[in-house]
Parts: structure tokens; sequence; C-alpha cells
């Protein structure tokens, strides 16, 4: 059930795995948005006010939630863009834990807290009854919202996006169902529909949580998986919490927002809120993608592959530029209709009118919020990452830059000029002649008859083993040469040390090895493949092939 995101084209790969995110979140969205056009319809527009009043908070507070499980979800995908499942079972059983202790609290707080944030808010008197009710037993639904989102999340970065849509699709029909029970024939109002979106959410998180144990055999758990550990626990934290705070960061400028129309009545309430609900279907294809490339960013980091985030950046970058443009364009011709889910448009022609106006002034900048979620996004799935920078120069230069370069990457060292470029050769001189170690000891093992695989789980806790090794031996047993880091480019930086050697008056004959296997790869065709592609060098001299092709190309 696990999709490997480090492989293929990077648009094709983002665009299928952001469309069932993409349903899957307009399915979430029908959670509040039923409760909204069946509240709206049946009820009136004072009850439809009772319910947007709470967006923002909603959004605030149920942000962080999805947040933290979105962020825990990213230490998980980059463990398997590595392999490394031990470590990845680990993560996943403190995150289970995490969220338990999160959601007790959340719960608690919320719910005592309810009615003074309303008032704080500045929810008119005619509403805040109803808005009370509404939000208080979404809040008391939190432990099943968190258990939802981090399952959906853990399937996500193990590549599956479909699942957690199948679940949506059931149990949005379900809330839909039980807003039309409980509001129509049994006339319990804004109370019915945060009724009908907890029963929907216990259902959701269960029934996914049941599939998760039983169809995801990377996650089938031994004793020693389920303790608690103080450095997974510390990692998920530094990710997850950041992540969700952001989410609820970005929620203030909404809660601001709602405060200053709660001010100017139940009617302007009422107006940001069909075209909010509006807004909120528009926008979820821009987070689907950049959800998708949270997964995405993540999975490669793990696998070393930077080269595909970048591609794969751009990739969404494109996605969002046409949909941005697109959507802008249609809502344009499509705002009243699309409105009229949640209010009778002949009849309420001034809310209609705001409504209208809110809607234009956000489509204007469809584009630049797409790219900041991106952005965003890579930057959350890349886990705030920081990246040591090597730089030589002057000291006093690098005391005025300080606080530019470390906000850049962790650590800095610096040194003399010059020192950051040889450091870089240092770098990439111990990189070649590793990489050309493996594909030595590769060819010999296959030449010997033995399983690749298992030598690869034999030696990767030895003094073989590293982030390197884990990363490339893979590539090399499923004869995967597209590039990561092509040999082209390493072997610019092999014939720069050499050309240094040669004027410091020393030799290097490892680098030596390392150049003429390279210049065999140039001079074959094979220079723009990736390093570990060089095993074809030993696959020639020694006269075997060394791994196995993925199945569809031997079909």
């Amino acid at each position: 059930m696990t999709k490997d995101l480090t492989s293929g084209s990077p648009l094709k790969v983002i665009l299928l795995f952001s469309l069932p995110l993409v349903l899957g979140n307009l399915f979430q969205q029908f959670y509040a948005l039923a409760d909204t056009i069946i509240v709206g319809r049946f009820c009136g527009v004072s009850a439809l006010a009772s319910v947007g009043a709470t967006g923002s908070v909603n959004y605030l507070i149920l942000g962080f939630v999805i947040g933290v499980c979105n962020g825990f979800a990213i230490p998980i995908a980059q463990l398997f863009g590595a392999r490394d499942y031990k470590d990845l079972r680990r993560h996943v059983a403190n995150a289970a834990w995490l969220c338990m202790a999160a959601s007790v609290v959340l719960t608690i707080s919320t719910v005592a807290l309810t009615r003074p944030m309303m008032q704080l808010m500045q929810t008119p008197d005619d509403i805040i009854d109803g808005a009370v009710i509404y939000i208080g037993w979404i809040f008391a639904g939190i432990p099943f919202i968190f258990l939802y989102n981090m399952v959906a999340a853990i399937m996500r970065a193990l590549g599956d996006s479909k699942t957690p849509l199948y679940f949506l699709i059931l149990t949005s029909a379900l809330n839909i169902g039980l807003d039309l029970l409980f509001i129509v024939p049994f006339h319990l109002g804004v109370l019915g529909a945060a009724l009908a979106t907890d029963i929907s959410q216990v259902i959701s998180g269960v029934l996914s949580f049941i599939y998760l144990r039983r169809k995801f055999d990377v996650l089938k758990m031994e004793k020693d998986d389920l303790a608690f550990s103080k450095k997974a626990s510390i990692r998920l934290l530094g990710i997850g919490v950041p992540m969700g705070l952001q989410c609820s960061i970005t929620a203030i400028g909404s809660v601001i927002m709602q405060w200053a129309v709660n001010v100017l009545g139940s009617t302007a309430v009422a107006a940001v809120t069909a075209a909010g609900k509006t807004q909120g279907l528009l926008t979820v294809p821009m987070e689907s993608v950049g959800t998708a490339m949270a997964t995405y960013a993540g999975q490669n980091l793990g696998a070393s592959r930077m080269d595909r985030v970048r591609q794969g950046v751009n990739s969404a970058m494109l996605i969002i530029l046409i949909y941005g443009v697109a959507s802008a364009f249609v809502l344009h011709f499509t705002d009243v209709q699309i409105m009229g889910l949640f209010l009778d448009t002949a009849k309420e022609v001034d809310i209609v009118a705001m409504g209208r106006e809110y809607l234009f002034w956000n489509s204007v900048f469809y584009v630049p919020l797409g790219a900041l979620i991106v952005w965003r996004y890579t930057i959350q799935g890349l886990g705030f990452s920081t990246l040591a920078m090597m730089a030589g120069g002057e000291k006093e230069a690098f005391d005025k830059a300080e606080p530019l370069l470390s906000c850049m990457g962790h650590p800095i060292y610096t040194g003399g000029s010059g020192s950051g470029s040889v450091t870089k050769l240092v770098n990439n001189i111990i990189g070649g002649a590793g990489l050309v170690a493996y594909c030595e000891a590769y060819a010999f093992a296959a030449k010997a008859g033995i399983n690749l695989q298992t030598t690869f789980e034999a030696t990767r806790c030895g003094f073989a083993g590293g982030p390197q090794y884990d990363n490339k031996i893979p590539k090399l047993i499923k004869r995967d040469y597209e590039p990561g880091a092509r040999v082209a480019v390493h072997r610019k930086d092999i014939l720069n040390a050499k050309h240094y050697a040669h004027h410091l008056g020393v030799d290097m004959p490892l680098t030596d090895v390392v150049l003429m296997v390279m210049d065999w790869m140039n001079d074959n065709g094979h220079i723009d493949e990736d390093q570990i592609a060089m095993v074809k060098y030993y696959e020639d001299k020694m006269g075997v092939k060394v791994g196995e092709a993925p199945e569809e190309e031997k079909a």
C-alpha cells in the first residue's frame, strides 16, 4: 500500500499524488460545508451566521491539530524514503503517544474556554449562544480529529493518498445524512449540525485506524517499537509543533478579520460565511498540492534526492500558476451561483453583494497564495532542515555577514580565503572514492553469485554503512540510474581536485582511479546518469550484470 515518490517524472508524480488529496480535502470541507448549507437552508440566516462566526476560531484550533499531524508525518516520510523501517515504526508509535496527550489537553482547554473565546471575538448577541453550542461540540471531538488526521498523514507519508479519500467519501455522506436527520425532522438546529460532524469524525478516525493496522505491513509493530523514545519524540515535536503553530499563526489573520466582521453585525457575518465557504472550496487544490509537496520533499530528502525536490517545486509552481489564473477567471462568472448553495440569492441581495466583493479581492491573490503554500509545505517537508555551510574569506567579512549566514545554514564553518572551495573538494574526493568502492564491491558480489539485497542488509550497519550507502545501494540493486547527482557534475569536482593537487605537487592515486572510472563513463555515453551507474564500468570489466531492473522494464 506504500508508494515511492523518489522516482519518475516529478510533475506526474505530484499530480497523481495530489488528485486524491484534492478530493479528500474537498470531502473534509464537506463536514463544515454540509453544516453550513443545511443550516443556512433550513434554519435561516441567523443560524447560518452562528455557524459562520465560529469559522476562524475553528480554523485556529483545528488548524493546529492538522498542522501537528502533518508535521509528525514528515520524519516518517523521510525515514520511509531512507528505507529505515525500524526507526519509522518507532516514530509512528511515538507520534501516537504524543497525539493522545495533546488531544486530552486541547479538548479540555478549548471546551472550557469556548464562550470566552466567542465573547472575545465580539460575536453579536443574537447569535453567540448558537455559536457557543456549535463550536463547543466540535471541540469535544478533537481526539477523533487527531486520530483521523494522524492516520491519514501516516498513510500519505508512506505514499498512499487514496485510502484516506475513501474514508472521507464514506463519512462525508454520513455527515450529510445525519445533518438532515438531526436538523430537519429532529429540529436540533446548530447542535444537530455539530453532533453530525462529531459522529462522522469518530467513524472516519476509527475505520482508518483499523485499515492502517491491517494493510500496512511496514507498520507491523514489535513490543520494542511501541516504547517511548525521547529522541524520536523530540524530533517529532521539533517539526510538528512549529508546523501546527504556523497553521495557527496563519489563522490569526482570519481571527482578526472575523472579529472585524462580527462588529458589523450578523448580516455581514452571513455574507463572509457564504463567500468564505466558496473561497475554502477553491483553495483546496492549492493546499492539496502543498500537502503533496511536504510528502514529496520528505521522501526525496530521505533518499538524498535534492535535485528532485527542486524539480518538484518547479512543477508544483506551474500547477499553481495554471490553477490560480483559471479559478479566478471561472469564479468571476459563477460566484453568485456558488453562494446560492448557502442562501437564497434572490432574497438576500445585500449579503450577495458583500460576498462578491470579498471573493473578488481574494481571487486576485490566488497565485501568490499558492506559491506561498508550495514553498511553506516544501520547507516543512524538508523538516525545517538546516544545512552545513563551508566558506572561506576574511574574518571581518564573516562577522558582518553572520546574522544573514545563520539564517541560511547551520553549522557554519569559516576559514581563510579558499578554504571553503578546498573543503568542498575534500568532500567530493571522499564521496567519489566511496561510490567507486560500492560499485566494485557489488560487482564482485554479483560475480560471486550472492544475493545483493541480503548483502546490503548485512553490511549497512557495519563500517560500510551511512547515508550515502543507504541511498545509493538500493538504486544499484534496482538498476535505477535516474540521476540524483550526475557523474558529470562529480567528475568536474574530481578534475578540479586533480588540478589543485598538481599545483601543490602531490599525487592522489586513489583519486586517479575514481577519475579513470568517470572518464570511462564519459567515453561510453553514461556521463549524465546517476553516480551509482559507475557500476557499469565494473560490469564491463568483470563480465557480470549487477542488480535487477524494475518489473515494468522487464516487461
